[in-house]
């Protein structure tokens, strides 16, 4: 059936989903609406945050919280935890492995001081991993936010990182 949810805590606008999918957009909600970063205990306080969140959302569809965790950890593009600025994803199907994305891995931990999954110190950069990006023909590529980036090497991953730093 189709569930109409027209609430101003979620987003202030109407959308009609069906049911099926109407955790994937709740969800979508938590994700906008990101813990505050602190530097004091941000973990325990995001946690606590998106515990909030999410009971807030199975309330809301008279739902289970647990299917609402089940949605948030199955899809990638969400995250349980605080994540950075700029979320680094690095594509690692077969072309780009072949063209070389685990020496651009490499390099990445290198520059960000980070492993896959991990947020740098700063709060600036989270470094994930992702199936494909369907720019294979740029092998291998990455995705800064929005931002695609082919034909990498361990040179222009250094000029992309140190430019979105400032310090290009």
């Amino acid at each position: 059936g189709w569930l109409k949810v027209e609430d101003s805590r979620f987003i202030g606008f109407s959308v009609m989903v069906t049911s099926c999918f109407s955790i994937t957009w709740v969800c979508f909600f938590l994700m906008i609406r990101r813990p505050p970063r602190s530097t004091q205990s941000r973990s325990s306080a995001a946690s606590d945050v998106y515990k909030r969140q999410v009971d807030t959302v199975a309330e809301y569809l008279n739902i289970p919280a647990n299917h609402i965790y089940g949605v948030l950890t199955f899809y990638t593009m969400y995250s349980t935890k605080p994540r950075g600025k700029n979320i680094i994803r690095l594509c690692e199907s077969p072309p780009c492995y072949l063209k070389g994305s685990e020496n651009i891995l490499r390099k990445l931990k290198v520059l960000l001081g980070v492993n896959v999954g991990e947020t740098t110190k700063d709060g600036l950069f989270t470094l994930e991993l992702c199936a494909c990006l369907g720019v294979c023909g740029n092998a291998p590529v990455m995705m800064i936010n929005d931002d695609f980036y082919g034909d990498l090497t361990e040179e222009k991953v250094e000029e992309i990182i140190d430019k979105i730093r400032g310090m290009r």
